[in-house]
Formats: structure tokens, sequence, C-alpha cells
């Protein structure tokens, strides 16, 4: 398990040190200059406003023009960090295929993920209304159970984010009209841009987080049950029938086989139990 020790230091020190510093600005992303163009263009497209508007009517929409343009900057903000991010991560793909390598730690053929598992050492714990104090010097607990998969995880379910869109314009009603207003949204929409880059700066830490807890886990239980401290899962196979119609009677199902996970892993209480198992983790009910 040496390699994994190497992969993980490596590629933590390179997402750690690099993702940080990716300050290239693709070609896709869009500049605070451009983006306040926009604004513009589309702020001469809308009506002018209305002359009977009172002075409280109109100090009500420059707040919440200015709060517009502060959210519009803190979206562009967070997209532009994530398109330099998201092209920095692919550049380092073969790095992180590398580096986390799921597949190899799946059961059954890589159909089964295995349990995610947790530790943590010089464990204390207050019970029973402050009456008991807990010392405990290696804790294992299991965060996610064994779970069936169509394809392994990988580096990408974790870092990548779910929606890299470029966000909306604001509605007209809420862009800058005139000089003065537009010297507003600017300062604002500059504002909101630093804190969205500083968001998906923490978001990308949590995903890191989660992917490093997630590979982490799953390693930790495939040693732990080399070791016979942990059962793997069961799982037992059906044959519901060779023909299976739905009860509708709409579908036909041929050749209809299923596997079912009967039993979770579980920690293994009796030392004495405690040996190596085979690599493959053939558990009864398994083929």
């Amino acid at each position: 398990m040496k390699w994994l020790a190497i992969h993980l230091a490596v590629v933590m020190t390179l997402l750690a040190g690099q993702v940080q510093a990716a300050d290239s600005v693709p070609s896709e992303a869009v500049s605070p200059e451009q983006a306040l163009l926009d604004v513009q263009k589309k702020a001469r497209e809308a009506p002018d406003p209305s002359m009977d508007e009172d002075e409280r009517q109109e100090i009500a929409r420059l707040q919440l023009m200015t709060e517009a343009g502060r959210n519009y900057g803190v979206q562009m903000g967070r997209y532009n960090r994530w398109l330099a991010q998201v092209e920095f991560l692919n550049q380092q793909s073969m790095k992180l295929d590398q580096g986390f390598p799921f597949g190899r730690l799946y059961l059954r053929s890589g159909t089964l993920q295995p349990p995610i598992l947790d530790s943590a050492e010089d464990y204390r714990a207050i019970e029973d209304d402050g009456r008991l104090r807990r010392l405990v010097s290696k804790n294992y607990r299991t965060l996610v159970q064994a779970r069936f998969r169509n394809s392994p995880l990988s580096w990408r379910d974790f870092l990548l984010p779910d929606d890299a869109g470029r966000p909306p314009l604001p509605r007209e009603t809420l862009l800058p009209r005139s000089a003065k207003e537009t010297d507003l949204w600017e300062k604002a929409m500059r504002e909101g841009w630093s804190e969205g880059r500083a968001m998906a700066i923490d978001e990308f830490d949590l995903r890191l987080e989660a992917l490093q807890r997630g590979f982490r886990g799953m390693v930790l239980y495939r040693l732990l049950a080399l070791h016979g401290m942990i059962d793997p899962p069961k799982v037992i196979e059906r044959r519901p029938g060779d023909v299976v119609t739905s009860e509708s009677g709409d579908e036909l199902l041929i050749g209809v086989r299923e596997e079912l996970i009967s039993q979770d892993a579980y920690f293994v209480s009796e030392p004495g139990r405690w040996k190596a198992l085979d690599y493959g983790f053939t558990a009864p009910g398994e083929k």
C-alpha cells in the first residue's frame, strides 16, 4: 500500500498549492470590464424610467439595483474562478487519475462500491450527563455502507462543479440607467466579484476534503477487511425467472438476474478473528 501514500501525498500537495495559484484566465472567462459593458448595453435597451416616481421609490430602486450589482459580481467572480480551476484540473487529469484510482478499490469486478470508513485516535467522549468519561485509543466508524454503481467514482465526481454555466444578467429594472448609477453598480459588482472568487475557493476546499475522505475511507476498508477486522458486505443473487413481465403487461424482461446486498459490512469485535483475508473478498454467496 506504499503507492497509496505516495500518490496521495503528491496529489494533495499539487492540488493544495497549484489550484489556489491557478490565476490564468481561460478564453471563456469574462473580465469585470466586459461584464460591465454587457450590463450597460442591456441597460440602454431598457425603457426610460417613469418621470412620476417619487424620491422614496427612487431610493428603494437604487438600493435594489446596488444589491443586484453585488449579487451579479458574486456570481461572475465565482464563475471565473471555477473556469480557471476546472481548466487546471483538466490539465492535471492524468496525475489525478493515477492518484485516485477508485476503480482498484471496488469489489465484485468493479460493480460494488466498498464501504467508506473513518478513523480517529485518542478519542474522548463525555456520556451519561457528565458521569462517564470514555477514552478510546482508536476509533473506527462506517460513514457510507457498500452500494452498487454502474461505474466507479472518480475525482471528477468530487472536484468538478455540477453547474459551471455563465450567470445570466439581472432583470432590466435593476440595471443602471445613468452615469451615477453605473458608478454605484460597478463598485457593488467589484465588491461582489472578490466575494465570489473567495466563495469558489472555499467550495473547492470542501470538495477536495470530500475527495480525500472518500478515497481514504475506501482504502481504510480494504486494509481492515484484509486483516479480518471488518466483515465484507454479503451479496446474494436472485433469478426471478428467465422471462418476466411487468404487472401491467406492457414490459417484457428476458434473462433477469438480480444482485442484492443482503448484509452490510460490520466490524468484528473478537480480536481472535483478526487475520488476513483473501484480497479478493469473496464472501459467502458471492461468485
